[in-house]
């Protein structure tokens, strides 16, 4: 959960940098705006603790969460970037970014869904008629 965090925490760091970079403010209201950011990033991950809470099994490597994080983020980026989403619509996207981690909860590509291959289990036990070719 941590590292699906930190990718969607590093994807929407750079914007803010660069907003308090080109703002003059002053530096207890950077420290201020930072603490609600940090705040205001870890609502989303309320769909993650959500799928947790309903047993997700999901099985992704920390790479993987973190990129996976980091791309959510960059999306929600690009949806304001390029105006798709304006500013007053913050609450859909939010909720737009709980509901994708929600579902990123589920997923799982170490355990196979169903596997085509013999199985060498020597417990299943075939009929006598389709053990012996005739």
């Amino acid at each position: 959960m941590l590292y699906l965090f930190f990718g969607y925490f590093l994807a929407q760091f750079f914007p803010l940098i660069e907003r308090l970079y080109t703002s003059n403010i002053s530096l207890l209201a950077m420290f201020f705006s930072l603490v609600v950011f940090v705040i205001w990033t870890s609502i989303p991950m309320l769909g993650y603790i959500l799928a947790m809470i309903f047993k997700a099994n999901g099985d992704l490597n920390k790479y993987l969460l973190m990129t996976l994080g980091a791309i959510t983020g960059s999306i929600e980026n690009a949806l304001f970037y390029f105006d798709l989403l304006s500013y007053e619509q913050n609450w859909f996207a939010t909720i737009a970014v709980s509901l994708v981690f929600f579902i990123i909860a589920f997923i799982s590509f170490d355990k196979p869904f169903c596997s085509l291959a013999k199985s060498n289990d020597s417990s299943i036990k075939m009929p006598d008629s389709a053990a012996s070719p005739d």
